[in-house]
């Protein structure tokens, strides 16, 4: 899979170009041609969104009447509702560094094409996201939602960072258990999803031994003003995260981070140990559910595990956890937006809402795959080969269930 991301202001100036995959440059001849199209329709009264070969599509959007996005891609999962998406993302996150006042009131040229090198690492990872390395578990860059961590735990731990994250003067805070939010404050979820993903992909992307502290803008609630994003580890898989203001310092963060967690250290190990189940150890789902990602359009979060059982015999050893991943993220690419609308999506979302449903049946000579719509809930299972499809349903109907309705699994 290969792709190509040029950004370029309205005017025609190029400002950035990334691409992904073991692909030579792009040449600034198909650079130009590519914005000439584009113009060219404009001049015309017409729009041009996308279009597309036999194996690659090209996708254009403008942003605040000031620059425009352009993606080329070769996978033949995508569609262009995703790769709309993409660009979306980029698009906020050059906004998540920069602010929104220095995109759309450029003075100096030169000045903002340095700027935006700040951006690179985190839409490279977005752009990772159409071939995700080998590492890469969470699926919030595909849906749009926060990936969480179901645990036992979980009031005990909202109480911990309600108060603590009152202490140093802020309402927005979260406890991440494995990389996943296994606990909030009430006004974390009160962010747009795109600010919760883009602050989901930069933590993710970052790699520090005691934690960050950088400034951000929020792209919808506060895109002029920033924030401070201070992250906090407190074990080897457990950190937490805030949003504040100039204060508190460093200094002052840690001892409040020893004053709250220091007797938390027993309920952070037995809440690590659900991870990669991803919900309680006492939970179990059928042994035929091989993987599953289930999406919480409401409450805008998902569920998800690529080992979900606590042992696993060698019957399904050829299927490994990246190729679990990699089967579940093309069957959502492949379905979400083309054959199925999300609960929440108007019908106006889907390239042909005439093909809308409610379920969908993948079978294949080593597995099987089934999504269902219920309520507000999409879920995506992935099966051994060999089931019929009567089963699968019920299988999914049950599992659904029990991710949703458990005692033991609150989560949405």
């Amino acid at each position: 899979m290969a792709a190509y991301l040029t950004c370029q202001s309205l005017s025609g100036l190029p400002l950035f170009i990334r691409r992904k995959g073991d692909i030579p440059s792009l040449p600034f001849p198909l650079v130009a041609s590519l914005n000439g199209v584009y113009t060219y329709t404009k001049t015309q009264g017409a729009e041009l969104e996308n279009t597309c070969s036999e194996n690659t599509f090209v996708v254009w959007k403008e942003y605040h009447d000031t620059f425009m996005l352009c993606i080329v891609a070769t996978d033949s999962s995508l569609s262009t509702v995703h790769l709309k998406h993409i660009l979306d993302l980029v698009s906020h996150t050059m906004v998540f560094y920069l602010g929104l006042e220095e995109l759309v009131s450029v003075k100096n040229i030169e000045r903002l094409k340095k700027d935006l090198k700040v951006c690179y690492p985190l839409i490279d990872t977005i752009l990772d996201g159409l071939s995700p390395k080998e590492d890469l578990e969470d699926f919030c860059d595909l849906t749009n939602y926060t990936d969480v961590l179901c645990c036992t735990e979980r009031s005990t731990f909202e109480g911990i960072l309600n108060c603590f994250a009152e202490s140093v003067g802020t309402v927005f805070g979260c406890l991440r258990v494995s990389g996943k939010v296994a606990a909030a404050t009430p006004n974390w979820w009160t962010l747009d999803s795109v600010e919760l993903l883009q602050i989901q992909l930069l933590l993710s992307n970052e790699r520090y031994d005691t934690g960050i502290d950088i400034p951000i803008y929020l792209p919808v609630r506060s895109p002029k003003i920033p924030f401070r994003l201070v992250q906090w580890k407190l074990t080897q898989n457990s950190d937490v995260c805030l949003l504040c203001g100039p204060t508190p310092s460093l200094a002052d963060l840690e001892k409040e981070v020893k004053r709250f967690w220091r007797t938390a250290f027993a309920l952070l190990k037995s809440a690590e140990s659900c991870y990669p189940a991803n919900i309680p150890l006492d939970i179990t789902l059928d042994k035929n559910v091989l993987s599953y990602l289930v999406v919480n359009t409401e409450k805008r979060r998902s569920l998800s595990s690529l080992s979900p059982h606590s042992t696993s015999g060698d019957a399904h050893s050829h299927l490994t956890a990246v190729r679990k991943r990699d089967i579940l993220r093309t069957f959502y690419k492949t379905i979400v937006g083309t054959m199925i609308n999300l609960p929440s999506a108007t019908q106006s979302d889907s390239e042909d809402a005439s093909h809308d449903s409610k379920e969908v049946f993948m079978n294949f000579e080593y597995y099987s795959l089934h999504a269902l719509i219920s309520e507000m809930h999409l879920i995506l299972v992935l099966y051994p080969s060999g089931l019929h499809n009567h089963y699968l349903r019920s299988i999914t109907r049950s599992t659904l269930k029990i991710l949703t309705h458990e005692k033991n699994c609150k989560w949405g």
